[in-house]
């Protein structure tokens, strides 16, 4: 095995807390009474996900607010441990001469943010993290289409029960940095709910076979569903 210096570990495998899931008596509706802890999941205000309007014209008045994101990505190379992806601390996004680390992957099915009232299959949230902590989210829906040769790598690192393969991913070769993405501050997904989340929602879906996808759902969510219901977004702060 390699000796990367300053890894990161990254969980991909996604399952519910021990006090929390999407169904049952610990549902996403109880999640804010289960603890102290979780009460922004009921009492915050800007909380995620949102349904996103991809329809409205910005103005130039809009378009001068809107922050932009430069990206520093390249090959990454990642291999698992136990159910920890490590990731070498190099691909960063910069954010007003801020740099955010590439940090965690998760997916989640169907998607939890929607575009213009849809809901997609799936989608991929890319969190970055600055040496302050602070979080950046990149979302990225994923529809039914062609097969993603660079998720490809990804899904072989996950069926693989050799711990110490390690493979290269680009997101340069999976996600469109030009696309129109949209930007707003909310939350965390999960519990416990914390908000302060700048999130860059991606508007045009990338393509993933059918077979890539139902492989990810098994491999890597091992939930029938971990998509938190939308939530109230409140345009006014914007």
């Amino acid at each position: 095995m390699k000796n990367f210096s300053a890894l990161l570990f990254v969980t991909l495998f996604i399952s519910c807390g021990a006090d929390w899931s999407y169904e049952g008596e610990n549902a996403p509706q109880k999640w804010g009474e289960i603890k102290e802890e979780y009460k922004f999941c009921k009492i915050g205000y800007n909380q995620s996900p949102i349904d996103v309007d991809f329809k409205k014209k910005l103005t130039e008045e809009d378009k001068a607010k809107k922050p932009e994101l430069k990206f520093s990505y390249s090959d990454s190379t990642l291999y698992l441990e136990g159910d920890k992806m490590l990731f070498d601390r190099k691909d960063f996004i910069e954010l007003r001469k801020r740099q955010y680390f590439l940090n965690k992957i998760t997916f989640h099915h169907p998607s939890e943010h929607y575009s213009n009232s849809v809901q997609q299959v799936l989608e991929m949230q890319i969190f970055h993290k600055s040496d302050s902590e602070q979080i950046i989210i990149l979302s990225v829906f994923v529809k039914i289409g062609k097969e993603n040769s660079e998720i490809n790598n990804l899904i072989s690192l996950f069926e693989s029960s050799n711990r110490s393969l390690e493979t290269k991913i680009n997101f340069l070769k999976i996600i469109n940095l030009k696309d129109e993405m949209f930007f707003y501050e909310g939350s965390l997904t999960t519990p416990p709910c914390t908000e302060g989340i700048k999130w860059f929602i991606s508007k045009t879906p990338i393509e993933m076979s059918k077979d890539q996808i139902n492989k990810i759902i098994k491999l890597v969510l091992h939930e029938k569903s971990n998509a938190r219901p939308l939530q109230e977004f409140h345009p006014e702060l914007y």
